[in-house]
């Protein structure tokens, strides 16, 4: 979505932070009557996807993932706008 709808004018583009709220495990269990593999960890946690997500797409900023239950996603978008406040 930055990427596409982005009104940043001349600042890094790059500095972009992910912040994620996930709760669920649903995936996780899913897979878990496989055998493990190289991928099973970076694949399945929920504390890689942000990390993977600013690697992918070459962003630089802070990558955080929140496991809060229910709260998960209002956390993050707390955090988020809270760093946007303090220049991070």
């Amino acid at each position: 979505y930055f990427t596409e709808n982005d009104n940043v004018g001349d600042r890094d583009k790059r500095h972009v932070g992910v912040y994620v709220g996930a709760c669920a495990a649903d995936y996780e269990h899913h897979v878990a009557c496989h055998s493990a593999n190289a991928f099973t960890a970076t694949g399945n946690l929920k504390s890689f996807v942000p990390g993977k997500v600013s690697h992918y797409f070459g962003w630089t900023g802070p990558s955080m993932t929140f496991d809060t239950a229910c709260s998960a996603s209002a956390v993050a978008i707390h955090t988020a706008c809270q760093n946007l406040l303090c220049g991070e």
